[in-house]
């Protein structure tokens, strides 16, 4: 295009989770998704994963936890849980999913857990992009044979 500056951030495809992102910060309030007679704003479709994240923190042996997209071969993508535990804390990939699915509805339960140290900035914010990367290079999640337990 003329005129405009060739960077790298203007080539960077979006996901589906991104484009969500960065349409509530444009489109705020505007109609997002339409389900039967509800209507989800863009900034409804960005709290979902905000919620799950706070449902992460909900288990006494979370320290921090954060949620990004996970390449899924049946849904397009999943939400990927990457969580770090309290000194001296145990937790399973199943007790974490298992507490999710029991607070939230169970299509926003993350698929995966990832027990690791979060990627911060010198600020202290997590560094959500180096996250997805780590999802991103996690592969695909394989299609289940059988969707009973959906």
């Amino acid at each position: 295009m003329e005129g405009s500056v060739k960077c790298d951030a203007n080539y960077t495809p979006l996901t589906p989770l991104s484009f969500l992102e960065r349409a509530a910060l444009v489109y705020g309030a505007r109609t997002a998704v339409v389900f039967g007679e509800k209507e989800y704003s863009w900034r409804d479709m960005r709290e979902r994963t905000r919620e799950l994240e706070s449902a992460l923190f909900g288990p006494p042996a979370v320290l921090d936890a954060a949620v990004v997209a996970r390449p899924d071969e049946h849904w397009g993508e999943t939400p990927c849980a990457f969580v770090t535990l309290k000194d001296g804390a145990s937790a399973t990939e199943a007790d974490i999913i298992e507490f999710c699915r029991t607070r939230l509805p169970r299509y926003m339960a993350p698929k995966t857990v990832v027990f690791a140290e979060l990627p911060k900035t010198s600020t202290g914010k997590t560094q959500k992009y180096l996250l997805r990367e780590k999802a991103r290079a996690m592969g695909s999640l394989p299609p289940k044979l059988s969707t009973s337990k959906l």
